[in-house]
Formats: C-alpha cells, sequence, structure tokens
C-alpha cells in the first residue's frame, strides 16, 4: 500500500518592510502597516505575532530613550561625575 502525501495549497506569505525601527514613531508605522495588511486579507495569526514583538520593541526603545535623555541631564549638573 502507497501513502499519497497529502497535496495542500500552501499560503504565499505576505512580505512586510521592517525599515529601520528604532525609534517609537518607526515601530508604530510599522504596526499600522501590519495591521492594514492583516485587515486586507492578511495572516491575522502573523500580524498578531509581530504586533506582539513589535509592543515589546517599542517599549525597549522608549526606554532607551529615557535613559539616554536622563544620562544627558545628569552630565548638565555641576559636580555630577
Amino acid at each position: 500500500m502507497t501513502h499519497k502525501k497529502a497535496e495542500t495549497k500552501q499560503e504565499k506569505p505576505t512580505r512586510i518592510r521592517l525599515g529601520r525601527l528604532d525609534s517609537p514613531i518607526s515601530v508604530a508605522r510599522f504596526m499600522a502597516r501590519v495591521l492594514k495588511t492583516a485587515a486586507r486579507g492578511g495572516n491575522v495569526n502573523d500580524a498578531y505575532k509581530l504586533t506582539v514583538m513589535a509592543s515589546q520593541l517599542l517599549h525597549a526603545t522608549e526606554v532607551a530613550n529615557l535613559e539616554r535623555r536622563i544620562e544627558q541631564l545628569e552630565q548638565k549638573i555641576p559636580g555630577k561625575k
């Protein structure tokens, strides 16, 4: 008895431009593109996963920006090394 593999049509992966995700604005724009793609018939599961990862990246970029700004302010304080 021979077994045939079930032929299933695989979905063509949706391509989403990443760009530079190094600022909160760029991450927010990326998330908007992902959501628009899903709303237009893209893979909702992939969109969900990407937006969850992007939200973590958004948080990390916000923290990094705050740390940088705090360091700049601390350097302006006289007598602080």
